[in-house]
């Protein structure tokens, strides 16, 4: 599911070094800002003698990155009512995570060394980076999209996703929604009829198999098609543990999915669907 909203995040000295480790990996070995002797005239060096080389990805290092990791900071993984944790296997020469509640999604090998494995995938911008510990098995997955660290998730144990996914199942049997969530989407849904403009539109809808954003002005011609609100109904909990709305207006519904609220009484994520 793709968050809409997204808490705010303070850096710390410790995201800075795994930032520094991702631009490592991206342009090779940063150099100290220091004042360098003048040096002597040379010939032109050829482009291929300065292109950095990265070391290729060795199926091997793939070992090193098995296990359970639990995402630990923020997007909404922090307001859901339950642990979410990556799972990293291998099946023949392919590799795959898969995150509480979702379907598995496929690792593209880029690059490893000493100090990390890199990973792209087909479906998204992102790039998984396993970071490696002094006993030389990955510590921590980090994602980041575009440069920035999106998620951190330190290494966890096989008992910790046994028991997220014991979790999950029971919220997912549970026939109330998450404490908050109906009283604030009512909220919502009042203040998009009313076009209020504290109000922000969902920028998400689902299309066909996946999710899509969604300009701004696309929902309000939705809303202004779909006549007078009607009322709010809980329907289930959805597979990755998010509750499942219908908002009936005089001309049709809205089926909207949310996640948990946040501390601040906002939805970490949120997309709808035409019915």
């Amino acid at each position: 599911m793709i968050s809409a909203f997204l808490e705010p995040r303070w850096w710390s000295t410790r995201r800075a070094g795994v930032a520094l480790l991702l631009m490592s990996l991206l342009l090779g070995p940063v150099r100290a800002m220091t004042p360098e002797p003048a040096a002597t005239p040379q010939k032109p060096v050829a482009a291929a003698e300065t292109t950095t080389q990265h070391p290729a990805f060795n199926p091997a290092d793939f070992d090193k990155c098995v296990g359970f990791f639990q995402y630990a900071d923020y997007r909404f993984y922090q307001f859901a009512d339950f642990p979410v944790l990556a799972r990293v296997y291998q099946e023949g020469s392919r590799y795959f995570l898969q995150d509480t509640g979702q379907a598995p999604t496929e690792l593209i090998p880029d690059r490893s060394d000493e100090r990390a494995a890199r990973f792209t995938t087909r479906i998204n911008q992102k790039h998984y980076v396993f970071v490696m510990g002094p006993d030389g098995q990955a510590r921590e997955l980090v994602t980041d999209r575009q440069g920035n660290i999106v998620d951190q998730a330190p290494r966890a144990s096989r008992a910790d996703w046994d028991a997220a996914v014991a979790k999950l199942q029971q919220r997912m049997a549970s026939t109330r929604p998450s404490p908050g969530t109906e009283a604030a989407l009512r909220g919502q849904v009042e203040g998009w009829v009313k076009k209020r403009s504290d109000y922000l539109p969902v920028p998400y809808v689902f299309s066909g198999t996946r999710m899509e954003p969604e300009p701004p002005e696309h929902f309000r011609e939705t809303l202004d098609q779909l006549g007078t609100f009607n009322e709010l109904r809980f329907v289930n909990v959805s597979q990755t543990g998010w509750d499942i709305f219908e908002a009936r207006f005089s001309m049709g519904t809205l089926e909207i999915t949310v996640a948990p609220l946040s501390p601040s009484g906002r939805f970490a994520g949120e997309s709808y669907r035409l019915k």
